[in-house]
């Protein structure tokens, strides 16, 4: 007999006790069923006024925005149509439609292709340490976002000297 492929995904109760707790489940109202993506979405994502207002400059003053994120298709399409995202950003570049996610160089390559633009003429934005180093390696300029960063005080660090 062959092993079974997906044996390490099958529940196996252990220990003591197991029965009654399975026993205890059984007979407990199913959860109710929440909407956390959307929770940790609105929590998360809404820009704040200020930050809505310094990105609506930067588009008025011909800058495109795009936002680059690790994202499955119909995850991308929700974070623009539904939460609104499309109303700060020009465009969304995703994982999905590159086949590739970041930290990969070849997000970055096809990213920076789809953009038209040289990578050094790339500000670039996120949260994780690894990300950032991926994107300078690969000519961007990259900003660490950190907690209590405001966008107001990121931008400069993407100022040219005159």
């Amino acid at each position: 007999m062959l092993p079974d492929p997906l044996a390490r995904y099958h529940h196996r109760p252990r220990g003591a006790g197991t029965a009654a707790r399975r026993r205890a489940r059984k007979h407990r109202a199913p959860p109710q069923r929440r909407n956390t993506d959307r929770l940790l979405v609105r929590k998360r994502f809404p820009p704040r006024s200020q930050s809505a207002g310094r990105l609506a400059a930067l588009r008025q003053s011909g800058i495109t925005l795009l936002l680059a994120t690790n994202q499955e298709h119909r995850r991308a399409r929700y974070l623009m149509e539904q939460i609104g995202l499309k109303a700060h950003f020009d465009d969304i570049i995703y994982s999905a439609a590159l086949g590739h996610s970041k930290p990969s160089p070849d997000f970055f390559r096809l990213a920076t292709e789809r953009t038209g633009v040289l990578p050094g003429e790339i500000a670039f934005i996120d949260d994780m340490a690894e990300n950032i180093e991926a994107a300078r390696q690969f000519g961007w300029n990259a900003a660490q976002w950190t907690a209590g960063a405001t966008l107001g005080g990121t931008l400069p660090v993407f100022a040219r000297p005159a």
